[in-house]
């Protein structure tokens, strides 16, 4: 099992300053769109994916997953060329970074659309032909939004089946954890979970706290990480949006967190 941590504990960074402060403390990243998005979002990307790939041989090796782009996902524009050029310039990136593990969302669509699966399949198979052809895997996260297909383990599972089992899950501890489906989503999904993202809320709002600092019942989550000897990677999804100072306090509470210490 792997610990990375989200570029999110530096939101106040732009995504490569982000990573090499990280990388700083001697852990593994997670390079996350959200650096992306509070700094821009789309019409700034270029420019720091430009920063990133100057920077490729300095990265690789410490980054081992790629949060994708979430802020144009509604069907019409992720199923255009334009937005499959998008996403594919992201793959790129992770191909040019060595990153092996790309998580994105489904699609912004309603659970009670007839063609919410058929659209997900669509949209995703085109995305992991491009992925295949780098060797990276895709891996689905559970949605926030309670009213979005994707957010139950069983939306995943349908996705899964669909797709004859080549994309994997990355689940979202937090948003499982608002949605009440946490400790079921662990034991739906099982195996095909080959990434977390670990952060701790009230149970209400997406806090993006630090593990143990909100509702989230840990024992669970260790005693199925130990029980299913969990082989994939610890994502710490924590939000920092203060001074560098204070978020590299965070840095050093999360990572001391016992559940980074979990021998599976």
């Amino acid at each position: 099992m792997l610990c990375a941590y989200s570029t999110m504990l530096y939101a106040c960074l732009p995504p490569l300053k982000a990573l090499e402060r990280i990388m700083g403390h001697g852990l593994l990243a997670e390079l996350s769109y959200d650096n992306f998005a509070i700094l821009g979002g789309v019409l700034a990307e270029d420019k720091y994916i430009t920063k990133l790939l100057r920077a490729s041989g300095d990265l690789k090796g410490h980054v081992k997953a790629i949060h994708m782009p979430y802020d144009e996902l509604e069907p019409q524009r992720a199923l255009s060329e334009p937005g499959y050029r998008r996403l594919s310039k992201w793959l790129n990136l992770a191909r040019r970074l060595e990153i092996k593990l790309a998580v994105i969302h489904t699609l912004k669509i309603d659970k009670g659309c007839e063609n919410a699966l058929k659209l997900n399949l669509e949209f995703l198979d085109r995305i992991m032909k491009v992925a295949e052809e780098s060797g990276i895997t895709v891996a689905i996260e559970n949605r926030l939004e309670r009213s979005y297909y994707g957010s139950s383990p069983h939306d995943l599972l349908a996705i899964m089946k669909g797709l004859s089992g080549k994309v994997r899950i990355c689940l979202d501890l937090g948003h499982a954890h608002i949605n009440g489906n946490l400790e079921g989503s662990l034991q739906t999904l099982g195996r095909h979970i080959i990434a977390m993202h670990v952060h701790d809320n009230d149970g209400v709002r997406d806090l993006h706290k630090p593990p143990y600092t909100g509702t989230i019942r840990w024992n669970f989550v260790e005693n199925w990480i130990t029980k299913m000897r969990f082989g994939g990677i610890l994502i710490f999804e924590v939000l920092c949006k203060d001074d560098i100072q204070t978020c590299d306090r965070l840095v050093k509470e999360v990572k001391s967190s016992p559940i980074a210490y979990i021998q599976p």
